[in-house]
């Protein structure tokens, strides 16, 4: 039985539980209880985990335990119930456990209509005790006036009666409990167990008068107890005093005097903590105003030394020249030095610097003390309606200057698979507007004010709790937008990849990044108020490694961080030739055809060639020649180093983004002759490379490492900066066939790899391989966003310098180098237990003996689509040889499942709500079945840490504690893993099995590109998975020989069948019904795998087929594009027995697959439904479906495969031969991987085999 014991606070509910415990009622593990305190010593007899179940429906409901004047259960939002009640529900497994158990919890008066669907048994204890005691020492308590600890003891009581009005209940009163603890708690054992209630003894009389003494009755009732009651609460006294308190018909609306006092409360309360918010802030403030007087102090002092130590250097400089000369100077000295350090430690540069360095400290010192407040996002667009496509935010780290122009590129090659929007920062630095050429661009921009270190860190968590986007595109590795793209990660779990397209720390001419100890020990630095500066970038540059995917602009990043390569790209719709008259731009610029104009697409920098073009045109002398060059802020700061080169320069005003494919298609030259020994030029590859290209202009560019791949292809005009750069113009224009014919080459290759539509070709996959399952936030990750907390505590008064051990803990002592683009694979955390290799088995698992099974899948979509997954567990289940199962899929946070809910809005063929709802039933025990449990780890995520729910790194002790309810282990143990699971390494390690059998599903890298961090994580973890495994399985032969080097034996177990008369019979679908003519189906996954142009051919051609296409469109809804085409239907998303009715009905089955590297690394499974079901089957030649080669027919090209359709509906369904699909069924399948399990564990190597009796 399930004793519940109800009762306003402070009424006794405490002293009844520890006594029904002393009884025999089981209450739970010490650790389980909440502790004592001086307001109850002898402990309050409640569970932690009872309690924040109670705390999470209450909040989430936005009630509290005394916040109750319109409580409406009905009211609290589904997903708080849901997540809530499963809480809920592992608690009650556990208690039951134990029956009869005991739980006590005040809030339980309240709640207990929401958590009886999970009692079988309940029995109600009601505790009552005189209100106006209860309403002093709620008084006492709490500071609540009488009148509301009246109006609470009301309301707890009626619904407690209300509650259990259809239950066995009793009533034991404290008074009666107070005055004879022996003589009472005797009653109410003979009381329960006339109720029905075994397993209760009264406790030895000893044990009683031990916990119930006289000081447990603090507060005495007043005189004159009827004034302080209205009527109801004298009713209900009343009633308990009489001892017919259970015949009370009770009600869930309090009194109106109750009502009042709980409303006064609530307002009451709510200005208390009002005050105590302005109270904190103030608080606050005065520690700033403080802090800044303290600074203003230190920057006075500041100034006054450097005053004196740059006097000395100024007045001998204003002896001779004045300040402006000196200046003039010191530039020609960085021009005469461009692309090494700065500078010379002489008396100049001292001058100078002494001078600068003043203000940088002085502002340095103003910027720490600006508060921080809240953050106000302008939008430059309305945002745009859903499409139901996933989204993405791209992270410009600033938007006032060229850092948008590369987040613009990626967000407008993501647009045409996503739905995307720009967010960032504006530093009054780069300016108070959006960066001009992009300012009128249609792509939204969400720009928040940028702010001085560490206000900018509040900023920043301001702005992540407001990025809804499903995942991240973070543009450059700058403190600004990496760490704010870190924290909307954080803030809920979703995919963030980072885009490196240059190396940033070249731009501070630095090599290396900073560790956290490097970067605690600037404290105080100048750079560090900037969160874009020197520090920070070195900072960031130690953790690029760890986003869930990089990519990079061009191969010598990709050697330093690993990545895909994504380089810049141009919009092909736009950047078009035909599109533009070359003569009328020419002219609008003031030039005819006659001139030779060259094009500097970039800012003018010295290290950038604009001077040895200027001086190569005046070298040539030809008055034909002009260099258009944007930029003329930056060409006015050349002025004194151009001088009269100014001749040949034709400046161009600062103009849209939008006109910049006009202007380059007016050139006859562009020139990118970037100096090949400067530091950014050695990772850097030109945007305006792709511009030349895309309008077939002729690029003249120096080799540098990053240019190879173009250079290969000889699409580029080469100059050698050893030779005469002027003749190396004159022979261009002297050839232009030539130039030309390389530049043709130049745009088809734009198309082919440079264009928009390319370059989404390559993005996409990124994306969708990392949206259904989002890795966790790695440790270096978190400890970069710890490093930002911590050194903003720093900049408080009076915080203490770190110690070089906390800094070396931060820092992750032992932490992998940076470099080569490796992931962290989850192995590799440090406080793992001993990692288990082949053979580490506790128990000897003899051959044909039963054993409890734990399974790890992938994905959240279990009992959907009957996969292999689910086929093997269905089977091993039937085997005879597992006596309990425990399956998981893949742990979750609630933020997930609201992500997925909106994302599949008012679509059929997303599968996502679907999994939604799965996996709630999975969180709530809903989808158990006879010896399976299946559960799905719901974790805190982002924005749902603060509502209970344990953290991610718990995962391990939650399927410790489920396979210990459960039972599990009890046996030998098998662990069946997938190993593009990250978390079974650290799975297999700590819960040690006695063997692990991995089963390879496809080759999972080939859903990334080689060299991408997504690429190198999953294959570190499956290296990690199989050198732990003692039986490997793959699917099909490629799989099997992809994985050869990662174990000593891969065995081949291909995709089953289930017989057909295990299959679901039925009538035809409805959304079959009403056609007419073959209907030629297909049932998978709507993705990028399908032939998508095939299939529309096939519709075409045989108007009078019906094309049935079964699946989802959660990763790519291209092939939407065909709900045009009136024979072709979709029905919808379909879980596998519904799926299989409409399979029945198909007069042929389709795999229409693309022969690519994805699908020569899978094994079919629909071939062998299609085969179980008697339907025949047509498939285009890919691999992997030799088990069934005489019930396939194999096709090629639009033509071939309308014949080999036409040719299987003529010869018409086929009876299933049993014999003949015996072989291939799953139950082969299952006995073949039960043999070599068993094989494994009588292997001599394996250490149980010599141990013929269990580990008890």
């Amino acid at each position: 039985m399930q004793l519940i014991v109800l009762g306003m606070h402070r009424s006794g509910t405490s002293s009844v539980t520890r006594l029904l415990n002393l009884a025999g009622a089981w209450f739970g593990e010490d650790a389980d209880a909440t502790e004592t305190n001086e307001e109850n010593p002898k402990g309050f007899w409640e569970r932690r985990d009872v309690r924040e179940v109670c705390d999470g429906l209450l909040l989430g409901g936005g009630y509290d335990w005394w916040r109750l004047a319109d409580l409406d259960l009905d009211s609290i939002p589904a997903t708080v119930r849901d997540e809530q009640l499963a809480a809920m529900a592992d608690v009650v497994d556990e208690l039951d456990r134990h029956r009869p158990w005991v739980v006590k919890e005040p809030r339980l008066c309240l709640l207990l209509p929401l958590l009886r669907p999970l009692l079988d048994a309940p029995v109600g204890v009601i505790v009552t005790r005189d209100p106006v005691e209860v309403a002093q020492s709620v008084r006492a308590r709490s500071g609540f006036p009488i009148a509301a600890g009246l109006a609470l003891w009301e309301v707890h009581l009626e619904r407690a009666l209300d509650a259990t009005a259809d239950l066995p209940r009793v009533h034991v009163r404290y008074e009666d409990l107070m005055a004879d603890p022996v003589g009472r708690t005797a009653r109410l054992v003979d009381d329960l167990t006339g109720l029905g209630v075994t397993g209760l003894t009264t406790p030895p009389a000893a044990e009683i008068e031990e916990f119930i003494t006289p000081s447990l009755r603090r507060q005495r009732p007043a005189a004159g107890r009827d004034e302080l009651l209205n009527s109801r609460q004298s009713e209900l006294a009343a009633a308990a005093d009489a001892g017919t308190l259970l015949d009370v018909a009770a009600s869930t609306t309090p009194s109106a005097g109750a009502r009042e006092a709980l409303e006064t409360l609530a307002d009451d309360q709510d200005r208390r903590a009002l005050v105590a918010d302005m109270e904190a802030a103030a608080r606050v403030d005065r520690l700033r105003t403080e802090d800044l007087r303290r600074r203003l102090g230190t920057s006075e002092r500041v100034y006054q030394e450097l005053r004196q130590r740059a006097a000395r250097p100024l007045w001998m400089i204003a002896g001779s020249r004045s300040i402006k000369l000196a200046r003039a100077a010191k530039r020609r000295a960085e021009d005469a030095t461009a692309g090494t350090a700065s500078g010379p430690d002489g008396l100049l540069a001292r001058g100078v610097a002494g001078a600068e360095g003043i203000a940088r400290r002085l502002r340095a010192a103003e910027a720490v003390a600006q508060p921080t407040g809240p953050v106000t996002v302008a939008r430059t667009r309305p945002a745009a309606a859903p499409s139901g496509r996933p989204s993405v935010a791209v992270i410009a780290w600033d938007v006032g200057h060229n850092p948008l122009g590369r987040a613009m590129v990626m967000a407008e090659v993501l647009a045409r698979r996503f739905d995307v929007e720009i967010w960032g920062a504006q530093f009054e630095r780069y300016g108070t507007d959006v960066w001009a050429p992009l300012r009128d661009s249609e792509m939204p921009i969400n720009v928040f004010e940028g702010r001085p270190f560490p206000a900018h860190l509040d900023a920043m968590e301001q702005v992540a709790g407001r990025i809804e986007a499903d995942a991240v595109w973070v543009s450059k590795p700058r403190l600004p937008s990496y760490a704010l793209g870190l924290l909307a990660k954080q803030h809920r779990n979703r995919p963030v990849v980072l885009d490196v397209d240059d190396r940033e720390l070249s731009f501070f001419a630095e090599d290396a990044g900073l560790d956290s100890r490097g970067v605690l020990a600037r404290r105080g630095q100048p750079d560090v108020v900037w969160p874009f500066e020197r520090t920070w970038t070195r900072a960031c540059d130690q953790v690029i490694v760890e986003a869930d995917a990089v990519t990079v602009s061009n191969p010598t990043l990709q050697h330093l961080y690993g990545g895909t390569i994504v380089p810049h790209a141009r919009d092909e719709k736009v950047f078009d030739p035909a599109l533009y008259d070359r003569a009328e731009t020419r002219a609008r610029l003031g030039f005819g055809d006659e001139h030779r104009l060259l094009l500097f697409g970039g800012t003018p920098r010295a290290h950038k060639g604009v001077l040895d073009v200027l001086r190569a045109l005046d070298r040539l002398g030809d008055e034909r020649y002009r260099l258009l060059v944007f930029g003329p802020r930056a060409l006015d700061e050349m002025r004194t180093q151009i001088g009269d080169l100014a001749r040949w320069v034709a400046p161009l005003p600062d103009q849209p983004f939008s006109d910049l494919a006009r202007t380059v298609h007016a050139a006859d030259l562009a020139c990118v002759l970037q100096d090949p020994t400067h530091p950014v030029t050695a990772h850097q590859l030109p945007a305006k490379i792709t511009d030349a290209l895309a309008m077939s202009v002729p690029c003249l560019v120096t080799p540098t490492a990053p240019l190879a791949p173009l250079l290969e292809r000889g699409v580029l005009q080469v100059w050698d900066p050893g030779d005469d750069l002027h003749e190396r113009i004159a022979r261009i224009f002297d050839d232009p066939d030539e130039a030309r014919t390389r530049s043709a080459r130049g745009r088809k290759l734009f198309l082919e790899h440079l264009s928009y539509e390319a370059l989404a070709e390559v993005v996409a996959p990124i994306f969708e391989g990392l949206l259904d399952d989002p890795p966790a936030l790695t440790p270096r990750a978190e400890e970069l966003i710890d490093l930002t907390h911590r050194m903003a505590r720093a900049t408080l008064p009076g915080a203490a310098a770190e110690s070089t051990a906390t800094a070396a803990t931060l820092a992750g002592a032992g932490a992998p180098a940076v470099g080569g683009g490796e992931g962290r694979s989850p192995s590799t955390a440090p406080g793992r237990p001993a990692e288990r290799r082949p053979g580490d088995a506790r128990r000897r698992l003899e051959p044909g003996a039963p054993f409890d099974l734990v399974v790890f899948w992938k994905q959240n979509d279990t009992g959907i689509y009957g996969r292999r997954q689910d086929m093997f567990l269905k089977y091993l289940l039937a085997s005879g040889r597992v006596e309990r199962a425990v399956h998981f899929d893949n742990p979750v946070a609630p933020e997930y499942l609201a992500k997925l809910y909106l994302r599949s809005a008012g679509s059929t063929t997303d599968h996502s709500r679907l999994i939604m709802r799965r996996t709630i039933e999975r969180v709530a025990h809903r989808r158990d079945d006879g010896r399976v449990l299946h559960r799905t780890f719901l974790h805190a995520g982002g924005a749902s840490r603060l509502a209970g729910l344990p953290p991610r790194e718990r995962y391990l002790d939650h399927v410790r504690k489920v396979l210990r309810k459960a039972g599990v282990g009890d046996r030998p143990l098998v662990l069946w893993g997938y190993p593009s699971n990250l978390d079974l390494p650290e799975l297999i390690d700590g819960l040690q099995p006695d063997l692990v059998v991995t089963d390879v599903v496809d080759d999972n890298r080939t859903w990334s590109r080689p060299g991408s961090a997504l690429y190198a994580r999953i294959e570190g973890n499956y290296a990690d998975v199989l050198r732990r495994s003692d039986v490997v399985i793959a699917n099909c032969r490629p799989v099997v020989e992809s994985m050869a080097p990662l174990a000593d034996e891969i065995h081949l177990v291909p995709n089953g069948l289930e017989l057909p008369d295990a299959l679901p019979d039925g009538p035809r679908p409805p959304e079959l019904a009403e056609l007419s003519g073959p209907i030629v189906g297909y049932v998978g996954n709507l993705s990028s795998r399908l032939d998508i142009d095939l299939i529309e051919a096939i519709a075409r051609a045989r108007p009078q087929w019906q094309i049935v296409l079964i699946g989802s469109t959660h990763l790519d809804r291209s092939i939407l594009r065909l709900e045009g085409q009136p024979n072709v239907h979709f029905p919808g998303v379909r879980p596998y027995d519904e799926a299989l009715t409409f399979v029945r009905h198909f007069d042929v089955g389709i795999i229409p697959h693309l022969d690519n590297e994805m699908t020569r690394a899978m094994n079919p499974l629909k071939a062998f439904v299609y085969a179980a079901a008697g339907v025949p089957v047509v498939s285009t030649p890919i691999a992997n479906i030799g088990e069934l080669g005489d019930l396939i027919r194999v096709a090629e090209g639009r033509n071939g495969f309308l014949a080999a359709i036409e040719e299987a509906l003529a010869e018409g369904r086929v009876k299933p031969d049993p014999d003949r699909l015996a072989p291939e069924s799953w139950a082969a399948r299952v006995d073949a991987v039960l043999a070599l399990i068993d094989a494994a564990a009588a292997d001599p190597a394996h250490p149980a085999a010599d141990d013929a009796s269990p580990t008890p």
